[in-house]
């Protein structure tokens, strides 16, 4: 192989290979909350499934690659690549918020985030696009599962206040 085959390669491994450490890193940071059980679920069993899926999806891409041909590479703009890395950079974050802000407040900000990231128009539309996802997670978890999601200290440093 000559270098411009194995930069191209480098290149390629670069995305599945965030998807891998992003997923292990939110599997690790799940782990720190209680996960209960098939029948009883907790705040961490969400977390925890999608770090595996990252893990699964990190590791099949891979797959794809070594067994791709290089004609088959795939060139991304500057744009896309930042987007990937900041999707990313995000998913990372996430969970390390989770104890500070709670989950519905976290989940509000990481879709409004992306919602501007990926340019959805104006404001308008990506409030109410986390607004929307965050009740419909809040009803979704926390009223139709009864999963106990994390508050965070923010919120109960705001319920001492107002005397809740």
């Amino acid at each position: 192989m000559d270098t411009i085959n194995i930069r191209v390669r480098f290149k390629e491994i670069i995305f599945p290979a965030l998807f891998l450490i992003s997923g292990i890193l939110i599997v690790i940071t799940a782990k720190k909350y209680e996960i209960g059980s098939i029948t009883n679920p907790s705040a961490g069993l969400f977390p925890l499934i999608i770090g595996f899926c990252l893990i699964i999806l990190g590791l099949m891409d891979l797959r794809n690659i070594i067994y791709m041909s290089t004609s088959e590479a795939e060139v991304l703009d500057k744009d896309t690549v930042i987007k990937i890395i900041a999707v990313f950079l995000i998913l990372i974050v996430w969970p390390a918020f989770l104890g500070l802000l709670g989950y519905v407040l976290v989940t509000f900000i990481v879709t409004l985030i992306l919602a501007k990231l990926f340019s959805l128009g104006g404001w308008i539309k990506p409030v109410i696009l986390a607004f929307g996802t965050t009740v419909f997670i809040h009803l979704s978890f926390k009223e139709w599962f009864y999963l106990d999601l994390p508050d965070g200290q923010v919120i109960d440093w705001f319920k001492f206040l107002i005397g809740g």
